[in-house]
């Protein structure tokens, strides 16, 4: 039995020319395509005697999936008379079938032009509806999951693991997008009676095999992010009795003016303060309380972002707000003159206010389930007082 040998194309699937030359090249070099073909993308060869032989792929008139009919393979009468012809039938490629001769007599299949291009036109429509699928699952279902919230997924999982998977999701868009119109190129050459050139392979190889390099790079680091962001031994937060630092907006404590502060035990996430920094917001604080202090009970949520601009703070004032807006319980509060650029207030649940100035931002929640009762525009104001003073 020969020795088999794995060889990784050097072009992509639907350049038929280019990896026509290309398993040429490697029957001359004594690496014959196996009968397996490519598997996984991956090309299968059988090494021996070097040889001389033509390659043609003929684009595929039914799709060439394991699940299609004939497991992707073409009928078997076609394949019978390119034998008779001279020609083995060698496998599948993305949607070109493969067919290989050693025989410098045997004739050319499917010399019509016309009859090419309209194969190479099934295969384009086909490509077409994929990349349709491709489009609504890969771009605009997770823009709808995340509700076009783009600067609040961003800032929450963090701006750089967001481009990347911004590259992983709209690569394979790119690449269908490249292949359709290398298709219909080809088409219209043959179209035309030209035939498609041979590229040249080494400029070639080197800009597939580095794309492909930098997908999976990217691609790996996206994997790595999530797996980061959902270990649950990450620390979520220092503990507000180890914390030292000075919190630009009041704790708990002192919108009560009290120092006794008796934390309610519940999740690890609770009753911590989080630091971080991001390239699009160099300061961001996030707070979450839950206890009682003098004779108020109840809970504090504090989100505090230093954006790069206020454009950026006013672009993530509008996200959270459009976010409240979808929930079941959203009602609009009325809220004083906070002398701040921006307040929005709003009630789901429980009452929450949206404040920016400058490029600075809070959001506010504060639950009160005492008989001890902050009125509404006592802890507002004391909140826009913090924001101003940040700045100055």
């Amino acid at each position: 039995m020969a020795k088999q040998i794995y060889r990784l194309p050097p072009c992509p699937a639907w350049d038929a020319a280019a990896t026509e030359a290309w398993l040429e090249d490697m029957a001359a070099r004594g690496l014959c395509l196996s009968r397996d073909g490519f598997f996984a993308g991956v090309g299968i060869f059988d090494h021996g005697t070097p040889r001389a032989m033509r390659f043609r792929l003929e684009a595929a008139a039914l799709p060439t999936s394991l699940f299609s009919d004939n497991g992707g393979d073409p009928d078997p009468d076609a394949v019978e008379l390119s034998a008779r012809m001279g020609w083995q039938y060698y496998g599948s490629r993305g949607q070109f079938h493969i067919y290989g001769t050693d025989d410098p007599d045997a004739v050319e299949l499917n010399t019509d032009p016309q009859v090419q291009a309209l194969s190479l036109q099934k295969v384009r429509k086909r490509q077409r509806n994929r990349l349709m699928g491709l489009i609504f699952w890969l771009l605009l279902w997770p823009l709808c999951r995340i509700r076009f919230a783009l600067l609040r997924a961003a800032l929450t999982g963090g701006s750089w693991l967001l481009v990347l998977l911004g590259v992983v999701l709209l690569w394979p868009i790119a690449d269908g997008l490249r292949e359709l119109h290398a298709l219909r190129t080809q088409a219209r050459r043959l179209q035309s009676g030209q035939t498609l050139p041979r590229p040249k392979r080494r400029h070639q190889a080197l800009l597939h095999h580095g794309g492909t390099l930098l997908f999976l790079l990217c691609a790996v680091l996206c994997l790595w992010g999530f797996w980061r962001q959902a270990d649950p031994t990450r620390p979520t937060g220092v503990p507000l009795s180890d914390y030292t630092g000075r919190l630009p907006f009041p704790r708990m404590e002192d919108l009560t003016g009290s120092t006794d502060f008796t934390p309610l035990d519940m999740s690890r996430e609770w009753n911590t303060v989080r630091e971080g920094s991001d390239p699009l917001a160099p300061v961001t604080i996030s707070l979450e309380q839950v206890g009682s202090c003098g004779g108020f009970s109840g809970g504090l949520t504090v989100e505090y972002y230093e954006l790069r601009t206020p454009f950026l703070a006013r672009r993530l004032a509008d996200e959270y707000m459009r976010l409240a807006k979808g929930g079941s319980h959203y009602d609009v509060l009325t809220l004083p003159d906070l002398g701040v650029d921006r307040a929005d207030g709003y009630t789901d649940l429980f009452p929450t206010v949206v404040l920016v100035e400058g490029s600075r931002l809070l959001r506010v929640t504060l639950w009160q389930t005492g008989s001890s009762q902050i009125p509404l525009e006592d802890w507002t104001a004391a909140y826009a007082r913090a924001l101003l003073a940040a700045g100055s």
